[in-house]
């Protein structure tokens, strides 16, 4: 995947078959692959149904969406010294190919790293205090070793290296941002809201709003969920969170190629929104009284995102093939000169 990813572009210049359909194409693969790389690494690291899957999920979409957020407004695609695509696949390279030599139990074994002792006490009270609010968190109680300590697992080290890596990455890509806006050709500025003339930065974080409050909208119904619905359907759910990362990432990319306004809120992510708040308000209610079918709900969720998705896709390609006046996987045939 790697060297495909790193030579598509130089092979359809050396072809003359760049345009815009095969950027199209290369940023739609990486952002699909986001969720299938993010599945097999949870799965290698044994990470299973715990907070550690959900932050590392969360960590690899957000860090592509920020990135292309800035490609937005930059109008460059910058990535740091170290990124995903190139010694991000080879970390995750090197983890699959250690794991097969070493076996997958080493990612649960203890590190030299523990809480201290005195900690312990107040660790616990924090655990069965979110414990009796949060139905579906695996907490700390479940890691305490036989020396009255909280043990850290090589996973949990893994999975919070990378939100730390995400965190550094997102600083760099707000602050070229906040440069390009204020800049004298202002990229990303597709619009001429009193908004944009007078505060052009914050106007580039609202684009930001939907994908934050659907990445917290999507951690709280796993979290107060009644029928721990992530522990059910693991699969289900990170995909059906990968395909809306998707579909809002391939909107973000559409304005970036036509050059025009980025509107971040979609219909499809409506109904996500409206039952993550009712689940959040009978948490926050204590209502048992729960009417609403999870197992089935989230196979229909699922479905409403790959084909809200598939749709998006079939009609920007087929687009982007009449306005273009080419073939999708077929290339023209070169005329033929006296």
């Amino acid at each position: 995947y790697q060297a495909l990813d790193n030579r598509d572009g130089r092979q359809a210049r050396r072809v003359g078959a760049g345009s815009p359909l095969g950027l199209f194409f290369d940023h739609g693969c990486d952002a699909l692959n986001c969720t299938i790389g993010a599945l097999t690494m949870m799965s290698t690291t044994q990470m299973g149904c715990t907070w550690k899957s959900l932050v590392f999920m969360i960590s690899t979409i957000t860090a592509f969406y920020i990135n292309t957020w800035e490609e937005y407004y930059t109008g460059t695609l910058v990535l740091p010294i170290i990124n995903g695509p190139t010694e991000g696949l080879i970390i995750a390279a090197g983890c699959h190919f250690y794991t097969a030599y070493i076996g997958p139990d080493w990612w649960l074994s203890e590190t030299f790293l523990s809480v201290p002792k005195e900690w312990l006490g107040t660790a616990l009270e924090i655990d069965t205090f979110l414990n009796q609010y949060l139905p579906n968190r695996i907490g700390f109680a479940e890691e305490v070793t036989t020396t009255g300590q909280i043990a850290v697992s090589y996973n949990g080290i893994f999975s919070l290296l990378l939100l730390t890596m995400t965190i550094l990455t997102l600083i760099g890509n707000v602050i070229n941002v906040w440069q390009a806006v204020h800049g004298p050709e202002g990229h990303g500025l597709y619009t001429d809201t009193w908004l944009v003339r007078k505060f052009p930065f914050f106007h580039a974080i609202t684009r930001l709003v939907p994908f934050v409050a659907f990445c917290a909208l999507a951690i709280l119904w796993i979290a107060v969920s009644p029928t721990e619905i992530m522990k059910k359907y693991p699969r289900l759910v990170f995909w059906t969170i990968g395909l809306l990362f998707a579909k809002l990432v391939t909107h973000l990319m559409i304005a970036h190629l036509c050059a025009v306004e980025y509107h971040a809120l979609r219909r499809t992510l409506v109904p996500v929104f409206f039952f993550a708040i009712h689940s959040g308000v009978n948490w926050w209610n204590k209502s048992s009284d729960f009417q609403v079918n999870e197992d089935l709900l989230v196979y229909e969720f699922f479905v409403l995102a790959l084909c809200s998705y598939l749709h998006l896709v079939t009609g920007c390609i087929r687009e982007f093939k009449m306005v273009l006046g080419i073939n999708c996987f077929v290339l023209k045939k070169p005329e033929k000169t006296d």
